[in-house]
């Protein structure tokens, strides 16, 4: 996606925010390809990201509260602090991703691929976990908290 079509729809998207969806527009990042983009601290409420490819991306303090963000990749992008609650993260891509201290409370993360990210501090309650991939990432802060519940997912310690 090209820079100056990028700054006109994160525009849009800011005052459709700010205006309480009475100006603006959503911004559409339906398939879109914006690695290796800075986009920390954008509220990303109600945008589309099916599909998007942001890998490489630094997205650390943005918000994406309950959107869809199914099929995204995320490789290697840095996600510190970012807010995820209440997304919809089938199939997602977060491999080798800095998620500290992310928001994933009461997400479908159904077929996730976290492998070689870093968690620590990442909130996963309610979170729907059946057949998440966290092979190569350190989870011993969940076993420690006694959060490490769950079933059919796919874990080895490294």
């Amino acid at each position: 996606m090209k820079n100056s079509k990028l700054q006109k729809m994160l525009k849009a998207h800011k005052l459709w925010i700010d205006s309480n969806k009475k100006q603006g527009e959503p911004a559409d990042f339906c398939e879109a390809d914006l690695r290796e983009i800075d986009l920390r601290e954008i509220d990303f409420r109600g945008s589309n990201f099916y599909k998007a490819y942001l890998r490489g991306c630094d997205l650390s303090g943005s918000n994406f509260r309950e959107i869809d963000l199914c099929g995204t990749d995320f490789r290697g992008s840095n996600l510190y602090k970012t807010n995820f609650r209440g997304c919809d993260l089938y199939k997602t891509n977060f491999r080798g991703c800095d998620l500290r201290g992310s928001d994933l409370r009461e997400t479908n993360l159904r077929e996730t691929d976290f492998r070689g990210s870093d968690l620590r501090e990442t909130d996963f309650r309610g979170a729907e976990l059946y057949k998440t991939d966290f092979r190569e990432t350190d989870l011993d802060f969940l076993v420690r908290s006694s959060l490490l519940l769950w079933r059919n997912t796919n874990y080895r310690r490294p």
